[in-house]
Order: C-alpha cells, then sequence, then structure tokens
C-alpha cells in the first residue's frame, strides 16, 4: 500500500461503507449523501448495493403530469402564475419547446396534479 493509495481510503468518520463489486475502492454515505464512483459501471454496481442492502429508503411518492399547449410561455405566464397562487402544494413548471409550451405538475397529492393538469387543458382552449 502507497502514499496515493492511503490517502485515497480516507473517509469520513462515521459513514457507512457501500460495497464495491467491480473494484477494491467503496464509496460511503454519511447522513444523506452517498458518494459513488464516477464511471457508470462501477456507480451502477454501487447503487444498486445501496439499495439492495437498505441503505437508501424510498420516501413519499412525487406524482407529476403534463400537458402540451400550442402557445409560447409568455401568452400563459399569468394563468400559470395565477393557478400557481391557487395550488401552493403544486410545483407548476413552463417549459417552451419548438412550437408549444409544456406544462409540468408535480405534487404529493395526485389530485392536486389532476386539478391542475385539467385547469390548464381547459386553458388551452380558451386560448385557442
Amino acid at each position: 500500500m502507497n502514499e496515493g493509495r492511503t490517502k485515497m481510503a480516507i473517509v469520513p468518520q462515521g459513514c457507512t461503507l457501500v460495497d464495491n463489486e467491480i473494484s477494491t475502492a467503496p464509496g460511503f454515505k454519511i447522513d444523506t449523501v452517498f458518494v459513488f464512483a464516477g464511471i457508470p459501471k462501477i456507480f451502477a454496481a454501487m447503487l444498486n448495493s445501496s439499495i439492495d442492502k437498505k441503505l437508501i429508503k424510498g420516501g413519499d411518492v412525487m406524482y407529476s403530469s403534463f400537458v402540451n399547449l400550442n402557445v409560447t410561455e409568455s401568452v400563459i405566464a399569468k394563468q400559470l402564475t395565477d393557478l400557481q397562487v391557487k395550488y401552493p402544494l403544486v410545483e407548476i413548471g413552463s417549459y417552451p419547446q419548438d412550437g408549444y409550451t409544456q406544462i409540468v405538475a408535480s405534487s404529493y397529492y395526485n389530485t392536486l396534479v389532476n386539478e391542475v393538469i385539467s385547469a390548464v387543458s381547459k386553458l388551452a382552449k380558451v386560448i385557442d
């Protein structure tokens, strides 16, 4: 073991090591932060190991849906702002594309996501 390898083996105190089936260098988890290898094949193996060993705990389900509108973002900006005020528990994003704008609604509450998407769809009919 040389000085370089010794230095690379240093991990934070109190961390949990993450197995690496492909090479000998482990990753680690400290609190909610994971440090994995950057090589995709090794990263995938470390991620799978973390899931198998329950190091990654599932959180609440996030629901998301989208609708595409054949308008520019500026045409619907005011209405989207009004919807965001009405639905503070829903993240509403507008993403301009070539010839249309995609509206995405995300929330921990599927009913609210559906309400927002429905409102945006109705908005599209009014604008057309």
